[in-house]
């Protein structure tokens, strides 16, 4: 019950809920206080004020994640995904930074389950791909520093640690932002990780772009189809963007060899539906 009116109980009475969050999520009876906070996490939205009260909270919870030695939450709810979602959202509101002392955006990533991460940041993905959730400049300014540092923190941890990043193609294709650091950090990703996902969204971006930047696209795609980690199959079933892609890449003197090149290499993998792009 606790959990699920927290927010509430800080409008009615901020200073009794103030002295009274040791004894809501108490230590001493550790099932109670799980229960009380996973329904807060997963039945709350996000405030900052009941943020302000239960840093504490967030604290030890990203400290019990199972990749940090401690005891696994139970999945019903998903509370672990929950909790990265709040921090990401806390994020993208100023209230919480890649460079806290407590860091605990940074330790979210190196010790949650690799479902939880891809959840949470799919989560925060959805909202930048929908045009009509209208957010700040400053918030999109913060989750592209955020989509930087967890590059270089996959770049530092290598891809067998952190390989689960790739689902960063959410908020680098989501449109938000500029074209040229979206196709740098694509292929970064795509290097770094194996691949990029999801699929489908990260090729709807590529289309969209290819018409101003053609060369710079096809060389995405092209890193993309070389990529270890690839599913080939499920990146091609979308004949028609690979085609837009390939076609704007043939026409561009400077990609024109390259994109006939890898042409050539796709049928000879058994990919045959970009052979008339030769003929023309």
């Amino acid at each position: 019950m606790y959990g699920q009116w927290f927010p509430h109980l800080t409008l009615l009475d901020a200073h009794w809920t103030r002295r009274n969050v040791e004894r809501i999520f108490s230590d001493r009876f550790p099932e109670l206080r799980d229960a009380a906070w996973e329904t807060y996490l997963r039945s709350c939205r996000v405030y900052n004020t009941p943020f302000e009260l239960l840093r504490d909270e967030y604290a030890a919870a990203v400290h019990r994640l199972p990749g940090n030695g401690g005891r696994s939450a139970t999945t019903r709810g998903h509370p672990e995904r929950r909790l990265g979602e709040h921090l990401l959202i806390l994020a993208g509101r100023a209230i919480l930074s890649w460079s806290d002392e407590d860091a605990l955006l940074r330790l979210f990533f190196e010790k949650a389950k690799p479902q939880d991460v891809q959840g949470a940041i799919g989560r925060i993905g959805r909202e930048l791909c929908q045009e009509e959730i209208e957010l700040p400049r400053d918030a999109l300014e913060r989750y592209r520093s955020l989509t930087e540092e967890l590059l270089a923190l996959l770049e530092a941890r290598g891809r067998e640690r952190m390989g689960h990043l790739r689902s960063l193609g959410w908020w680098i294709a989501s449109g938000r932002f500029d074209p040229k650091w979206t196709l740098t950090c694509l292929e970064r990703l795509i290097e770094l990780a194996g691949t990029a996902t999801p699929y489908f969204e990260v090729m709807e971006c590529l289309v969209e772009l290819s018409k101003d930047h053609p060369v710079g696209t096809f060389e995405v795609l092209r890193s993309w189809l070389n990529a270890e980690q690839v599913e080939r199959p499920r990146l091609l079933r979308r004949n028609e963007a690979a085609r837009t892609i390939l076609t704007g890449a043939l026409a561009n003197r400077s990609s024109s060899a390259e994109a006939r090149a890898l042409i050539q290499r796709l049928g000879a993998q058994g990919y045959l539906g970009f052979r008339d792009l030769l003929e023309e």
